[in-house]
């Protein structure tokens, strides 16, 4: 504990970062969690690689800070390490990675692609925690890439309806919190319908319509579940289309 707290006078000395990072490898997991929180508060890049290394600390709360670390620096070179970790055993460990891997897509839009890939993964708990990233998140980097993987016909139908459900996800924006709640007790209520468009919502629509057209049974009831869902009116012409001709 007085090791903890002459790191944070340490943070105060910007000469003392040699230090600092040394204590990494402190045996007690204390000083390893506060030396992460140091870093990461300071956005220090230099200390993206002492991260990357806690993220397979023996101990659970480190790792939870490593994963916190690595996406306040937000640089794109962790996201490999942190799609692996994804298969964290600790239930705040793996929160804290899948939120880094949000963080850093939101800051650094290029690294979306490279954030969607995990949903390539054998690893079902990969995939998981990949879609749980990219939930209720909303740029056009991040639409194309999963529309990408989506329309490649190569991949497993699993990951091109994984890559289909998070698209219709993003058919419209909720609209923007009027500082009240939709009721005296929300969490008995459904949340607001998601009723704003965005500069992805016409895209979303035309992939879904698409969709019903998929060879893939199980695609085609994932592009009819989320028009439903969306409740778009101008997408009645291509469902009577297809009703017709449906043998599933």
């Amino acid at each position: 504990l007085a090791r903890s707290h002459a790191l944070w006078a340490l943070d105060s000395i910007s000469a003392a970062r040699k230090e600092i990072l040394a204590a990494a490898q402190d045996p007690e997991p204390i000083v390893r969690r506060q030396v992460l929180r140091q870093l990461n508060t300071r956005r220090i890049a230099k200390a993206v690689a002492t991260a990357l290394s806690a993220l397979k600390d023996q101990d659970a709360s480190v790792r939870f800070q490593a994963a916190t670390a690595l996406g306040r620096m937000g640089d794109p070179k962790a996201v490999p390490a942190l799609r692996d970790a994804l298969d964290e055993p600790d239930l705040f460990a793996r929160h804290a990675v899948f939120t880094a891997l949000n963080r850093i897509g939101t800051n650094t839009p290029s690294a979306w692609p490279l954030i969607v890939r995990g949903l390539e993964s054998t690893n079902p708990r990969t995939r998981e925690g990949t879609a749980f990233a990219l939930r209720e998140t909303y740029h056009p980097t991040l639409l194309a890439a999963l529309t990408k993987l989506y329309r490649d016909t190569a991949k497993p139908a699993d990951t091109r309806r994984a890559a289909l459900e998070l698209i219709a996800a993003q058919h419209h924006q909720l609209p923007a919190w009027n500082g009240h709640w939709w009721a005296y007790h929300p969490a008995l209520q459904p949340p607001p319908a998601k009723t704003v468009k965005w500069a992805g919502t016409e895209s979303v629509l035309a992939t879904l319509r698409a969709g019903l057209r998929e060879p893939d049974a199980d695609l085609r009831r994932a592009s009819i579940d989320a028009l439903a869902a969306v409740g778009d009116t101008n997408s009645a012409p291509a469902l009577r289309d297809v009703f017709a001709h449906e043998t599933e």
